[in-house]
């Protein structure tokens, strides 16, 4: 023993390893000395612990101190006994750092061994022990088991058990196990003496360890063992995965994400599943359950978007199948500063003073002190309109710039002077073909909050489109009256009159509260089946309609310049942080454009009204993020071919917007939901508020008309859907598919790819079409118009997709998540 400790010390000192595994075992500690325990790699380590005594049928915990010392994190851990000898007992939970088990009882003090391995995400392993010594301290002697004799079969034939147990008193339990590492064993039915299971199939001879454990009166166990040596088959196939995702497909940070397999054995063989993480350059992660069928990751935080790829096995013990499933991981957008932040940085996006933050520099005002006025200085076309910020320039101090920095704040002055553009094609929404679906719902309603039907609340329209089956709703009462208690609805002009003086007779509070009263009734209403969200409709019965969505604040186009003379006010509004009263976190829909001028009829004679249609679609760069979308069908009308050209879609695309396809119901009486309004499918995730949210942002939607509820759209250029923004080199040639189903079954359409001034660039008759486009400057967006064969009239329009020249995709656009409705870029 001497010589061998002065051997084992030489190794040590002399760094030679004692064997080239990449795992270790540590072994038991002496008693009352902790054991030793160090990785063969030193990436992670384990601490199984100090030797525990217990008296039989007491409670003992064994406890598993793991690290990890560099970038390769713990991803699990399993704890198991490996001695030999009787008792064993059941162990649960072994992935848990802590565990508690009951001592059996014994005959005479036995020792227990047990091992808990851990793993690393990178497949390193490393092991520790300790022992638990158990006393008897009762008098009850064990019962009698017998597990049969052992047996030979050939994998998938089944074998029969057939144990025996007797006892002084009574065996009230018995159970089959399966020790060791071996094929999984499934067994018929584990808690009867007599059962059988199919035995796994095989590569070569493989010996299972079954334990058969009988449980007395008095708690005492016993139990005894027997093997079956399985041979290979020569009769054997192997499993098929017929299915396998990752859900959902693109996440951030933080999210759990459930990878999932299904798959079948045309044997009926016991399938068995591994998940792996494919190593191709993207960060380590750590896979929970990664033997069973749905295994989860939780992604960490990244700045750069980043591609995972996991690879399933599905194995019958002898043949498997595998496959590989992706997961498109994007940055997670920058939450929203508060107050106390905008103070210490008001330069900080989210704040008053963002706009600026590029311009406020010491070498900005190091350029302009000699001339504010020179081409040199950044800011000298403001300071040209602003005398008082030419002379802050010249002068810095805090006399001459104080007045500045107060009208600094004012959003007049932002809007006017320092536009910040906000342009949708900086980047691409990530999308991923699992974990994504279909969800159909009305967007843009009325109730008695604004000019709806008498007596009615968000509560009752957003309950009947939830009872007509459909999967969201999003509510835009007119923000006119929305600090008034009344309803204005033209039946109020009648017997009726003082019904609207209070708009919700039940709670009177709500109609001097309907903006916040709305929030409340939208989440009340919001479930797992069914998605309220709140906004309002800005109205100006010259320059039109605007729907806001998700927006913590509202604005009233009547007490502004908006009801006549400019849409400045709005678009301020809309580009001001929301903590200061602002519109920054909402997203907008263009209603029914062309319906609403009361000047344009008279005006039309002399050339029209240039405020008509939002200024014309005039482009704001500011907006252009969260402006998401335009109506082409609305009531019982199809708006979009009253457009100039024929196309108010394609109208506003060519003045720079990126919009999508969206029908409205605009309903402002009882029928809410009803199939002869037309609908609106949002591509999203899931019916969280903040994934639908995403949708809207994302243009991932489509408009399907009136009595066509039941229609689902799949429209893809580049394999990639509608809302895309690609950027490839010039004269690629581009797949583009796109197919349509009414309900389960494929609908016969005339499918029109449109693109700048409302060209027809393809038609095609079917149920689907597959050609291609190229990429070019003079077709940067191409969407989809569906008509009917038989009637030639629009019954569905898809988003586009956009297609510009570029050496390199755009990355992707930053998604938010939690249950604010907040959209941020």
């Amino acid at each position: 023993m001497k010589l061998f400790i002065l051997l084992f010390a030489v190794l040590l000192l002399t760094g030679c390893p004692l064997n080239n595994d990449s795992s270790s075992t540590v072994p038991a500690g002496e008693d009352g000395a902790p054991p030793v325990v160090q990785p063969a790699d030193g990436s992670i380590t384990v601490n199984a612990g100090n030797p525990v005594t217990v008296n039989e049928t007491e409670t003992f915990a064994l406890f598993a101190q793991t690290a990890a010392l560099g970038s390769d994190p713990v991803q699990s851990l399993r704890w198991r006994q490996i001695d030999d000898g009787v008792p064993a007992i059941a162990l649960t939970e072994t992935d848990q750092n802590e565990v508690r088990y009951e001592a059996p009882q014994v005959q005479q003090r036995r020792e227990m061994l047990f091992q808990v391995e851990v793993v690393s995400a990178a497949g390193q392993r490393v092991n520790g022990q300790v022992k638990v010594l158990v006393d008897p301290v009762l008098d009850n002697p064990l019962p009698l088991v017998q597990a049969g004799p052992d047996q030979q079969v050939s994998g998938g034939q089944r074998v029969q058990l057939n144990g025996e147990a007797k006892d002084d008193g009574a065996v009230v339990s018995t159970q089959w196990l399966q020790d060791g590492e071996s094929s999984a064993v499934i067994f018929e039915d584990n808690s009867r003496l007599a059962t059988s299971f199919i035995a796994p199939q095989v590569n070569e001879p493989t010996t299972l360890l079954l334990r058969l454990t009988a449980t007395d009166d008095l708690g005492g166990r016993n139990q005894d063992r027997l093997t079956v040596t399985v041979l290979p088959s020569g009769t054997n196939r192997h499993p098929v995965i017929l299915g396998a995702e990752a859900n959902p497909g693109v996440a951030t940070e933080s999210e759990t994400v459930l990878l999932s397999v299904v798959a079948e054995d045309p044997d009926g063989d016991p399938i068995r599943y591994h998940w792996s993480l494919v190593n191709n350059g993207a960060p380590l992660l750590a896979i929970r359950n990664p033997d069973q069928a749905q295994a989860m990751i939780e992604l960490p935080a990244m700045d750069t978007q980043t591609e995972f790829q996991f690879r399933v096995q599905a194995s019958d013990g002898a043949l498997s199948d595998e496959t590989q499933v992706s997961l498109q991981a994007v940055p997670k957008s920058q939450p929203t500063p508060g107050l106390f932040a905008c103070l210490f940085n008001p330069f900080q996006s989210g704040c008053p003073l963002s706009i600026l933050r590029q311009l406020v520099t010491t070498d900005t005002f190091a350029l302009c002190k000699d001339n504010p006025l020179s081409l040199t200085c950044p800011l000298s076309l403001v300071a040209a309109l602003d005398p008082q910020l030419a002379e802050c320039l010249g002068n810095p101090g805090a006399s001459s710039c104080g007045a500045v920095l107060a009208q600094l704040a004012d959003p007049l002055y932002f809007a006017e002077t320092l536009p910040q553009p906000q342009s949708a094609a900086e980047c691409s929404p990530a999308f991923n073909d699992s974990g994504f679906s279909h969800f159909t719902g009305v967007v843009h309603g009325h109730t008695g909050f604004s000019d709806g039907a008498i007596g009615t609340t968000p509560a009752m329209a957003m309950e009947r489109v939830k009872a007509e089956g459909w999967d969201f709703f999003a509510i835009s009462d007119h923000s006119d009256n929305s600090k008034l208690p009344i309803t204005a609805s033209e039946d109020c002009l009648s017997a009726q009159f003082f019904d609207c003086i209070i708009v919700d007779s039940d709670r009177p509070f709500d109609s001097l509260r309907k903006w916040d009263a709305t929030a409340e009734q939208v989440d009340a209403v919001t479930d797992e089946q069914f998605t309220g969200i709140r906004g309002f409709e800005w109205t100006s019965d010259r320059f039109g309609h605007i729907n806001v969505y998700g927006s913590d604040n509202v604005i009233n186009a009547k007490t502004g310049p908006g009801v006549a003379i400019s849409m400045g006010l709005f678009w301020q509004w809309f580009s001001y942080p929301a903590l200061f009263g602002g519109g920054d976190d909402g997203i907008l829909v263009f209603n029914h454009p062309g319906r609403e001028d009361l000047l344009e009829d008279l005006l039309q004679p002399i050339g029209g009204d240039p405020a008509y249609s939002f200024n014309d679609f005039r482009y704001v760069p500011g907006a252009d993020f969260r402006a998401v979308g335009v109506e082409v069908f609305g009531k019982g009308s199809e708006y979009d071919s009253d457009g100039p050209g024929g196309s108010w879609l394609s109208h506003a695309l060519d003045k720079g917007w990126h919009l999508g396809a969206v029908s409205s119901e605009d309903h402002h009486s009882t029928s809410w939901g009803s199939r002869t309004l037309p609908k609106t499918v949002l591509i999203a995730r899931s019916l969280e508020r903040t994934d639908l949210m995403e949708a809207l942002l994302a243009r991932r939607f489509y408009a399907v008309a009136q009595h066509h509820n039941d229609l689902k759209m799949d429209y893809r250029i580049d394999q990639q859907p509608m809302g895309s923004r690609l950027r490839l080199p010039a004269e690629q040639i581009l797949p583009m598919r796109a197919s349509l189903m009414d309900g389960d079954t494929p609908r016969e359409a005339i499918f029109e790819v449109v693109t700048r001034g409302n060209t027809l660039v393809q038609r095609h008759q079917g149920t689907g079409f597959t050609n291609s486009v190229q990429v070019s400057e003079d077709e940067p967006y191409y969407f989809l118009r569906i008509l009917d064969p038989e009637s030639g009239r629009p019954i569905a329009f898809s988003s586009p997709i956009w297609v510009t020249p570029g050496d390199s995709p755009l990355p992707a656009c930053p998604i938010r998540v939690g249950s604010s409705d907040q959209i941020g870029q």
